[in-house]
């Protein structure tokens, strides 16, 4: 019994565990998703002014979302970042038009988008535990907004160059993975809009046909601008 002892002690004393030391500007690959919010220039833009100029309404989009997951290649001077970012600005329901404090309609109002991205990262100081950068990004987005009434649905759509850039803090939380914030802006303005579907009679009492420019009741055409700062938090896990 004392020599099984005297074995297992030497076969514990024996073993050697590497303990990965973390150094983040050695490290090369990792995935990563950030969430960002921010104040949004949308407002009304996917139903003003589209069946009479009088109406008025009682919501508006005052914050956009959106979320990015991807990969980044690492140096300890730049990164590589390919992303895929997904908008979903603020929802809104029951909005009621209204002329005169009269409600004359309710709708529901709600936008998608979504943009891959590649992206450039300079970092500007850095430790073994942590580092600040400088990112410059482009990408092409697309977004769609679709408007529920009463008897019908109304979907317009539209595709428009993404670039933006931001300052940001990236540190070590544990084992392999780190936490980053950033503060930036964001350049997106769907300036032509289209139909997405047919529709057999809109709110303005037309007919519309898919692929046709939307316009309000001034003839102008509608625009939904994403464009504006937002802040950012997020998770990186190196590989």
């Amino acid at each position: 019994m004392r020599s099984l002892s005297l074995v297992l002690l030497f076969l514990v004393a024996s073993i050697q565990v590497d303990a990965r030391v973390f150094d983040i500007n050695t490290e090369k690959f990792a995935s990563y998703f950030v969430l960002t919010g921010g104040s949004s220039a949308l407002n009304q833009a996917a139903f003003l002014d589209e069946s009479n100029v009088a109406y008025s309404y009682d919501k508006q989009v005052s914050y956009n979302y959106a979320g990015e997951f991807g990969f980044l290649f690492a140096t300890s001077a730049v990164g590589l970042r390919f992303g895929f970012e997904v908008f979903k600005p603020q929802l809104l329901t029951e909005i009621n038009a209204t002329n005169s404090g009269t409600t004359v309609y309710t709708l529901k109002s709600e936008y998608t988008g979504y943009a891959p991205k590649l992206g450039i990262e300079l970092n500007v100081h850095k430790s073994p535990s942590s580092r600040v950068f400088l990112l410059g990004y482009a990408g092409t987005a697309s977004v769609s907004y679709k408007n529920d009434y009463a008897d019908h649905t109304e979907e317009g759509k539209g595709t428009k160059t993404l670039y933006g850039g931001s300052i940001g803090y990236e540190g070590f939380l544990t084992d392999t993975t780190t936490y980053m914030f950033d503060v930036g802006y964001r350049e997106l303005n769907f300036d032509k809009i289209n139909y997405a579907k047919d529709v057999a009679l809109g709110i303005d009492g037309q007919a519309h046909t898919a692929g046709t420019p939307v316009l309000d009741m001034n003839g102008q055409q509608r625009t939904l601008n994403f464009t504006g700062v937002y802040f950012g938090i997020g998770f990186r896990f190196y590989l």
